[in-house]
């Protein structure tokens, strides 16, 4: 479904606070929440929004043609060393000639980069968690950031510079004695290292046989840009092959960008006898890790690359924690047999900050009677079931005990609630039977999104997926609960509930 709005030009300049010009300010517009609640029934779900982009020139000027008249219309805008801006559009103001102004944290942390022979490590990036900036000629560097930012339990906890060629410096937030918070000073200078180093070896199975295919990594890159976490949550990534940009949150690596990848979720695979090489990798130690290819047995072992033996490593799988496979039946929650259920095993791959990329291993599609089989995998607690399809509610759960299994998946219903402009709840929860909340989600592009809570906009939702567990609906304002509507959702339709 594409949805269409009347057009008007959003142009204008950014300035700071003493009117200069501020060029390389990215200004992003957004609807506003519920803006489509409107529609009534019409499913969006297979729709996302479009948010126009543009970067602030000569002049501190910007111009998008044509963006949608929307009350409410969200403009974000940001430049390093300066505190973002949200400002709201009115649908009858001009926005051909914006006026923007930006001004700068009170918050202030300078250094310096040097390479390692010492000279000014010119256009190195310095990040400091969500933020970061190109040093200078003279490798000097400059961020205005908020006081919070800077000392006690919100202090952003490392600082890091990196270059292509150049193995990263890290600084930690130093911890002051006395009360053992972390304060930054007011000014830290930093020392890349030598080229990236990498380390080699092979993967083998218990009987010393080369593993084609199997994923190497390390289990603790170096971060260097991490988004703070934004109200939606953290974002799910998966895939037997390295996953793309996708929406959420975005964490980068050190090691990943000096291996040319943008995705810090970026494994070697092994080669048919079982070789590897893994690069990018600074002079510390590292938590290796080795992933099956389709029972997902791991491996781990701590390398320090450059140390001897780094180059003619040997990762073991193990095959004395593997279940012999896993067969059954998948089934809804009235007892029918579902068929084309895909089936699968996962585990965690790798962790940074808020962000999980998830690996899959072994993998069926349920046939006309809604049975499944699974061939060998691991038998460890990080390995889970994945089990999704068409009308029904993805579900995760851990591994069940023994080699035969009955799944029973929830269907998938949806929902959206329509109430008076004038109602007073801001935020909705589902609750089942028993009173435990249930996950509400809307589809975006390749990710899913769930909350315990949605916002109403003016007393309206978009459309909302839910478990067809779905019993109560919560209405709220401030937290606080205002009423409790039953539910009975069918599976054919968009219930409104109003």
């Amino acid at each position: 479904v594409v949805v269409v709005a009347e057009a008007r030009p959003l142009a204008g300049r950014v300035i700071d606070e003493l009117g200069s010009p501020v060029v390389g300010a990215r200004l992003r517009w957004s609807a506003p929440a519920g803006a489509l609640a409107a529609l009534g029934a019409t499913d969006l779900r297979r729709s996302w929004p479009l948010e126009p982009t543009a970067t602030s020139g000569a002049g501190g000027r910007f111009r998008l043609p044509a963006v949608p008249r929307l009350a409410n219309a969200r403009l974000d805008l940001v430049a390093p060393g300066y505190a973002a801006v949200e400002r709201r559009l009115d649908p009858d103001g001009d926005t051909a000639d914006l006026l923007l102004v930006l001004a700068r944290p009170a918050g202030r942390l300078d250094g310096a980069v040097r390479l390692p022979d010492g000279r000014p490590a010119a256009g190195a990036r310095v990040s400091f968690g969500p933020l970061s900036v190109t040093a200078g000629d003279d490798g000097g560097f400059t961020f205005h950031i908020e006081p919070e930012l800077l000392a006690g339990e919100g202090a952003l906890p490392w600082l890091v510079a990196h270059l292509d060629g150049h193995q990263p410096a890290v600084v930690e937030a130093p911890r002051v004695a006395a009360d053992g918070e972390a304060r930054w000073p007011e000014r830290v200078d930093l020392a890349l290292g030598p080229a990236p180093r990498a380390v080699a070896g092979r993967v083998v199975g218990a009987d010393g046989e080369p593993v084609h295919g199997a994923q190497v990594l390390v289990l603790d890159p170096t971060p260097v840009h991490v988004e703070l976490e934004r109200e939606d949550g953290s974002s799910e990534r998966s895939g037997r092959a390295p996953p793309g940009a996708s929406g959420g949150p975005e964490v980068l690596v050190a090691e990943a960008l000096l291996r040319g990848e943008r995705s810090p979720f970026s494994p070697v695979g092994t080669d048919a006898d079982g070789r590897f090489e893994l690069g990018g990798l600074s002079e510390r130690p590292y938590t290796l890790a080795a992933l099956g290819p389709h029972g997902l047995e791991r491996v781990t072992q701590v390398v320090t690359p450059g140390a001897p033996g780094g180059d003619d490593l040997q990762l073991v799988l193990p095959d004395d924690r593997r279940r012999p496979g896993l067969s059954g039946v998948v089934r809804d929650r009235a007892g029918r047999p579902l068929a084309g259920v895909s089936v699968s095993v996962r585990r965690p791959g790798l962790t940074v900050a808020h962000t999980t990329w998830w690996t899959v291993g072994r993998s069926d599609r349920t046939d006309a009677e809604g049975r499944f089989e699974l061939g060998p995998f691991a038998d460890d607690p990080e390995v889970v079931l994945r089990l999704e399809g068409a009308g029904l509610e993805t579900t995760r759960r851990a591994l069940p005990a023994g080699d035969e299994a009955e799944l029973v998946v929830p269907g998938r219903r949806l929902l959206r609630v329509l109430r008076e402009a004038a109602d007073p709840a801001d935020t909705i929860a589902v609750l089942d039977a028993e009173g435990a909340p249930l996950p509400l989600s809307d589809d975006r592009r390749d990710r899913r999104r769930q909350r315990l809570e949605v916002p109403l906009v003016g007393g309206r939702s978009q459309v909302l997926g839910v478990s067809d567990e779905a019993a109560t609906l919560v209405l709220s304002r401030r937290g606080e609960e205002l009423a409790r509507l039953p539910l009975h959702l069918r599976p054919d339709r968009v219930n409104e509930v109003r």
